[in-house]
């Protein structure tokens, strides 16, 4: 039975200061690096997926801080670069970014990893009586299973503040109930109804010659100026009473609005909301008016302001409507309006 081959000091002191995780593979590359006498690239997947993790685990600590500056630079430049170049341009540096970040530390981690080990072997080796004290040290400062475990929980924990973060932040926002005015429908054709015509005194009958008083012989040109006095008011049992108007008339009369510019405020579904902006609006000294709409999805107040002459006052109004909480859109008025 053949007995395995013994270990060399300085693999037995690799050994020991690698520690317990993924100290095999690690022994495969330095032994490699070491026959030919430089380090160069070796592949270690959990050094390229887990880039600053395992440069902490490892105590690569100046290695860990450049990767960090680097990593943010790219962040901070792709983060401009969204506003100032083409998304495909954007994209494309995203992904050169991750390939750069995941490969480079990938293929020379065990590298960076050899570097540092050789100077710590030498230095301990250089202070110890013998290869074996000098394992026993190199052992204690090995990164250990514990600390694996404590950057996992670390890890799970940061993990959780940040989606805590995010949740919460999204619960927070409680959704802002704004005001929003229904769109205005084509302003319907105002009708006035046609008052019905007076109907024509009935003409009373001409006095019969026998009963009809002689002439008033005319008066002189004082009597007129002086003493003729003006013409007493017909009773009201002489002069008909109108009908009064129609309420519904066949032929309705379109009654064009004046030129110029109005402000559309809104459409009210409540009156009494209506006549609250109203009121507020005239007594902050803007002209108002209001009127009634039938909709397909219901009788609305519609409320607007104006007529202005120009656009300019249109817009004042309209900025001192605003100042009250109310909505204004300046509109130009014409026949249809």
């Amino acid at each position: 039975m053949s007995t395995p081959p013994r270990e060399s000091p300085t693999h037995m002191l690799y050994r020991a200061a690698l520690g317990p995780v993924q100290s095999e593979h690690h022994l495969r590359a330095f032994e490699r690096f070491d026959a030919r006498g430089v380090a160069g690239p070796s592949w270690n997947t959990l050094a390229a997926l887990l880039t600053f993790n395992w440069l902490v685990y490892r105590r690569l600590w100046r290695i860990a801080a450049v990767y960090l500056l680097l990593v943010g630079a790219a962040a901070g430049a792709l983060w401009w670069g969204r506003g100032h170049l083409p998304d495909g341009v954007t994209l494309g540096l995203a992904g050169a970014v991750v390939l750069v970040a995941t490969a480079l530390p990938g293929l020379f981690a065990n590298a960076w990893l050899h570097g540092q080990l050789r100077l710590a072997l030498v230095d301990v080796v250089r202070q110890s009586p013998s290869m074996a004290d000098a394992a026993d040290v190199l052992r204690q400062r090995a990164p250990s299973l514990q600390r694996l475990l404590v950057m996992c929980l670390l890890n799970l924990l940061m993990a959780a503040l940040v989606g805590w973060q995010v949740w919460g932040s999204a619960a927070a926002q409680d959704p802002v109930a704004k005001s929003v005015v229904e769109p205005l429908a084509t302003p319907p054709v105002v009708v006035v109804a046609e008052p019905a015509p007076l109907p024509s005194p009935t003409p009373s009958p001409a006095p019969s010659p026998a009963t009809a008083e002689p002439p008033t012989p005319a008066p002189t040109a004082v009597d007129t100026v002086a003493d003729v006095a003006p013409p007493a008011p017909p009773t009201p049992s002489t002069v008909p009473d109108p009908e009064p108007v129609a309420q519904s008339v066949s032929e309705p009369i379109a009654v064009p609005a004046a030129r110029g510019y109005g402000i559309n405020v809104g459409l009210f579904a409540d009156p009494a909301n209506a006549r609250r902006a109203l009121v507020r609006i005239r007594q902050a000294g803007v002209p108002a008016r209001s009127d009634t709409l039938q909709l397909e999805r219901g009788q609305r107040t519609r409320v607007r302001a104006g007529p202005f002459a120009n656009r300019a006052q249109a817009e004042q109004a309209a900025a001192r409507i605003k100042a009250l909480g109310l909505d204004a859109q300046v509109f130009k008025q014409g026949a249809n309006e």
